[in-house]
């Protein structure tokens, strides 16, 4: 079995360096278990390791760390690039609803005159549903009291007639 590579002695001098310790504490577990690694029909031994001086190996892992950055930022640059035209898509599509949100706005505003006329309409038609019963009332009214006064002159007629009749 393979044995264990000692770990590298690394001071972080800043937060950077710090992120990149980490990232070596990680491959150097990668590395441990790729050494200790088990096959099927045996144990697997990597003898090059310990072949190497320590800061060869710190190198290679450096590279390897780096060759990943490289590709991981041409991801994120790929990513930033599809998410920008997104974006884009987007603002587009807002443009788009900002116009139709101004034509239901100018359509509320029809609507809203229109309800406004309707209720002109009908405080108009309740105005003259009162001026016409209040126009009923009169002319009822006004024939009440003409049938009075067609009563009366009947009356004075009959009086005036009996009187003259009297006279005879």
């Amino acid at each position: 079995m393979a044995e264990m590579i000692p770990a590298p002695v690394v001071v972080a001098k800043n937060i950077r360096s710090t992120v990149w310790l980490k990232k070596i504490n990680r491959y150097y577990l990668l590395i441990t278990i790729i050494l200790r690694y088990n096959m099927i029909y045996g144990e697997y031994e990597d003898r090059r390791v310990e072949k190497m001086p320590e800061s060869e190996i710190l190198d290679r892992i450096l590279n390897r760390i780096d060759q990943l950055d490289d590709k991981f930022s041409d991801k994120f640059n790929h990513l930033d690039h599809r998410i920008d035209r997104l974006d884009e898509r987007f603002n587009e599509v807002d443009d788009r609803l900002d116009k139709v949100d101004d034509r239901f706005d100018k359509v509320d505003d029809r609507f809203d005159k229109v309800d406004d006329r309707l209720d002109m309409i009908y405080d108009q038609t309740i105005r003259l549903t009162l001026g016409q019963t209040a126009l009923k009332m009169d002319i009822n009214e006004i024939k009440s009291v003409y049938n009075y006064l067609n009563n009366e002159v009947a009356r004075n007629s009959k009086d005036i007639y009996v009187m003259k009749n009297e006279k005879n």
